[in-house]
């Protein structure tokens, strides 16, 4: 407690009081402590009196006032403090005036760095799956920098630590993403740059859907190209047909198809290219398609206008090759009716008991990739014989000789003229007649 203090002066009693000065600490900011510019700190003390009470808590910034508390607990907020480096110490006052300093505090207001996103543009549009470079600038004007993290939205990408500050973000995945760069200083101070909004595409799908692959087509060939093609996240502007690198037509409209016209004998790799409306583009699977040259054929025989009489027997003849592959077999037709097929050279058929008509005939030579050649046609006529029969004299008939006898045929041709009747005595000829009546 107090002290009290008794004299005696020429028998009067003197009483003298001693004040204990009070006791005062700073609790808060911890000494060191770092705050960012602007900073608002809150400072608080803790006061006491042993003998009294406290009246009064001032709280300095070195030499300059910036606060005083009347009552626990002691605090004030100091608003708006720039960046530097700052003593803090606070003063109790007890209710008789007594006062005591608080051992001081230090702090730290740090000025935050800063950082802006350099790379890429504001909107800039890349294609799936992308390879960008993050490039970011940043400074601290009191101290250094001590890492820029680079973010996807929420989403920690990458972290450089000197600069330049940029890393590579690869196989990013088509979307629209916000980026940003996140500096700290070697205080812990951060700031965060403005945004970059930027859209990565995802390519179209393409394929092809004809012809199949492994297709025969016959030179020269009329090949229809056809192929799908869709964009998840915009449109297919469109579809460029290729024959190994060479362009050979484009479509702009689904359904994506051209027509490759007079194609010659070869084998041929076929692939559709679709871009969409941001430009990327992909190549479907390549479909193998073979324009086959097709066999030759001649029907060599027989010659064309021969005339046989019924029934005949005709050997069929012909000459067939293939350029690029092997004969299969000739057909032989009359008309439209198969008579007979050589599978193996020479290519020959007897047709065999052939009535009397009018034919025409032809070769049908197919090869091993199923192409089909047909030869010029042969006409030929198989001729119907005529009839005769003797009208006179009777059968057995009696003539007293020496005889003078009268011979009569009757002669008809179906197909034809009766050129002559020829009279014989068994082998011998003994008359003819040109014209009827035949006598």
């Amino acid at each position: 407690g107090a002290r009290v203090d008794f004299l005696v002066r020429s028998g009067t009693i003197v009483c003298q009081y001693t004040n204990q000065a009070p006791t005062v600490s700073i609790s808060a900011p911890a000494n060191n402590a770092v705050f960012t510019a602007p900073a608002g700190v809150a400072v608080t003390a803790n006061a006491a009196d042993a003998d009294g009470t406290i009246a009064q808590v001032e709280f300095y910034q070195g030499a300059t006032l910036i606060g005083t508390a009347t009552a626990a607990p002691y605090s004030i907020n100091w608003s708006n403090v720039p960046a530097g480096s700052y003593a803090l110490t606070a003063k109790a006052t007890d209710n008789l005036g007594a006062a005591t300093s608080s051992a001081p505090v230090s702090v730290i207001v740090n000025n935050p760095p800063t950082v802006s996103l350099t790379s890429p543009a504001s909107g800039a549009l890349f294609n799936a799956p992308a390879t960008l470079t993050l490039s970011a600038s940043a400074a601290d004007a009191d101290g250094s920098v001590a890492k820029v993290d680079f973010y996807q939205g929420a989403t920690l990408i990458g972290t450089s630590t000197t600069a330049p500050y940029a890393l590579t973000w690869t196989n990013a995945a088509a979307g629209i993403y916000t980026l940003t760069a996140r500096a700290t200083d070697d205080r812990g101070g951060v700031t965060t740059s403005a945004p970059v909004a930027i859209t990565i595409n995802g390519p179209p799908t393409a394929a092809i859907t004809a012809p199949a692959n492994n297709a025969v087509f016959t030179a020269p060939a009329s090949i229809t190209l056809t192929a799908t093609a869709s964009d998840a996240d915009g449109a297919v502007a469109k579809v460029d047909f290729y024959q190994g690198a060479t362009l050979i037509g484009t479509a702009t409209a689904a359904p994506y198809s051209i027509s490759w016209a007079n194609v010659t004998a070869g084998s041929y790799s076929l692939s559709a290219v679709a871009t969409d409306n941001a430009g990327a583009s992909t190549t479907s699977a390549a479909v193998t398609v073979i324009v086959n040259s097709a066999p030759t054929v001649s029907l060599t025989g027989p010659a064309s206008g021969a005339t046989y009489n019924a029934p005949a027997s005709i050997t069929l003849t012909a000459t067939a090759s293939d350029a690029d592959g092997a004969i299969a077999k000739v057909d032989f037709y009359q008309g439209a009716t198969l008579i007979g097929t050589a599978t193996s050279t020479p290519y020959v058929f007897a047709w065999t008991n052939v009535t009397a008509g009018n034919y025409t005939l032809t070769a049908r030579a197919t090869d091993d990739r199923g192409a089909v050649t047909v030869s010029s046609a042969l006409a030929i006529a198989v001729n119907a014989p005529p009839s005769v029969t003797i009208t006179s004299p009777a059968n057995n008939a009696v003539y007293p000789a020496p005889a003078n006898i009268t011979l009569v045929a009757s002669a008809a041709d179906a197909d034809g003229n009766v050129a002559r009747v020829d009279f014989y005595q068994g082998t011998s000829l003994i008359g003819g007649a040109s014209a009827a009546p035949f006598s």
